[in-house]
């Protein structure tokens, strides 16, 4: 079992570092510690949520790769204490200690030098399905957001017509109606019945219809480099928590190589603010993730 402190999101690390940044500095050496590992890991990110734990991670990973902290450690009662440093990590196997338990995936040293050795050794960025798995809800909320905007209108002109909701074919019946210009003799059912058309159209051209390939896109390397993962789900719209990777439907290779009609997305979006959902093409939630959506 993968203890559940490897990955945190970014957005709760930066809040609880928010949250702790006037805290007054308990241990020199522990922030010494931390300073030194800034210099080996150029551009980490590191959330200090108390005087003697850190998470480290890169703002475009969504999620933290490692966590460090300090104790005091004696031996015996009577013995003088050891400040020890502590490195987790998931791509450590400590086998002194069995696979469930923490420490499985720990190392310890009362030698900061060994600790920031094993911080440069062990330090893995997410992969691209860990990147996905904690950035995917940014792109899925706004998706829905934006299915609500659209639907409100939709459920206000059936509410009007007084139609609930097993009355679909009442409303394909009444749309063909008025798509075909057969007069209604009462003013207030037409108004109704073109305010729900007019609903409904928008609504449909705006939507991700049910099983619409979405792609989830990392650039990595030196920004020549895709991960491309075909999300694999039924019912886009309606089952968020059936999103998972389709296995077999993940590829690497160069940017330059990607399929044209996902690389015009990518194009489109790179232009785009961030976390911003362009309708029937996908979102940009940084500048090396990419939600297309083809």
């Amino acid at each position: 079992m993968m203890p559940t402190h490897f990955f945190q999101p970014v957005d709760a690390l930066v809040a609880v570092q928010l949250h702790t940044a006037d805290r007054s500095e308990q241990d020199a050496a522990f922030t010494k510690f931390l300073d030194e590992m800034r210099k080996a890991l150029p551009g980490v990110h590191v959330a200090r949520s108390s005087g003697t734990k850190a998470d480290l991670y890169y703002p475009e990973d969504f999620c933290s790769f490692m966590r460090v902290s300090y104790r005091d450690v004696r031996a015996k009662i009577t013995e003088e204490a050891k400040r020890t440093y502590n490195v987790y990590s998931r791509t450590i196997e400590n086998k002194k200690f069995a696979s469930w338990r923490d420490e499985h995936r720990s190392i310890s040293s009362n030698d900061m030098s060994k600790a920031l050795a094993a911080v440069k050794r062990y330090a893995a960025r997410p992969a691209p399905e860990e990147v996905m798995k904690f950035s995917r809800g940014k792109f899925t909320d706004a998706v829905r957001d934006l299915d609500n905007d659209y639907d409100n209108p939709v459920r206000v002109a059936r509410s009007n017509l007084g139609i609930g909701s097993n009355g679909t074919p009442l409303l394909d019946e009444l749309r063909r109606l008025h798509e075909e210009g057969v007069p209604f003799r009462d003013a207030k059912v037409a108004e109704y019945v073109g305010a729900y058309v007019a609903a409904k159209k928008e609504f449909d051209e705006n939507r991700i219809p049910n099983g619409t390939p979405i792609v989830f896109v990392e650039i990595r390397g030196d920004g020549d480099l895709a991960v491309a993962h075909v999300i694999s789900t039924t019912a886009v719209v309606k089952s968020w928590s059936s999103l998972s990777l389709a296995s077999g439907d993940t590829a690497v290779m160069p940017l330059a190589e990607l399929p044209d009609d996902l690389q015009g997305r990518l194009s489109v979006l790179s232009i785009m603010p961030p976390r911003q959902y362009a309708v029937r093409v996908g979102m940009r939630l940084s500048d090396r993730v990419f939600y297309a959506v083809l």
